[in-house]
């Protein structure tokens, strides 16, 4: 999905307010798992507890170095060449319908930002397989249910207040 339009996947029209308020680079964010595993998994070991840890450090590391790569693209959006860029736009179309030059550096960015969100996603499953495999079968269906609960709650809840906000505004608008 990402290479139909990456920017539609950061702000999903059709999650609630709620639900984007979730989001990490387009998808949950990986760390999210350890508070999961940590509260819906009772049973685990020392040694499973260890090794939950360390992976939660790397994850850390990565989701970091992530947010770095999102924030270095959003701020080429602002650097002066491209503003100036999109300044020219209406000129251009207005002169000669040529915006090759806007058209170019927006492809550039929506690259860079399709290569963030598959890091991004390759960090979700390689986080979630790491889980996994630190648990044994009945850990991670516990694990796994959690994470499926907790994904159906922030979709209901989020709809709900949707629907009570859109209701608020049909009877304060005397509809």
């Amino acid at each position: 999905m990402s290479h139909i339009n990456v920017f539609y996947m950061f702000s999903p029209s059709w999650f609630s307010p709620l639900e984007k308020s979730f989001l990490w680079i387009a998808g949950f964010k990986p760390g999210l798992a350890f508070p999961l595993v940590m509260n819906s998994v009772n049973d685990l070991t020392e040694n499973q507890i260890e090794m939950i840890n360390g992976l939660k450090i790397e994850t850390r590391i990565q989701e970091r170095d992530l947010m770095d790569k999102l924030a270095k693209i959003q701020e080429s959006v602002a650097a002066p060449p491209l503003m100036g860029l999109a300044q020219q736009y209406r000129m251009e179309m207005l002169q000669d319908g040529e915006i090759s030059e806007v058209d170019e550096e927006i492809e550039i960015i929506r690259t860079a930002m399709e290569n963030v969100v598959t890091d991004a996603d390759r960090l979700r499953t390689k986080t979630a397989d790491s889980v996994v495999g630190i648990l044994n079968p009945l850990q991670s269906l516990k694990f796994l249910a959690a994470a499926a609960q907790l994904q159906l709650r922030i979709r209901m809840i989020g709809m709900q207040r949707e629907a009570e906000r859109r209701h608020q505004m049909d009877t304060s608008n005397g509809w």
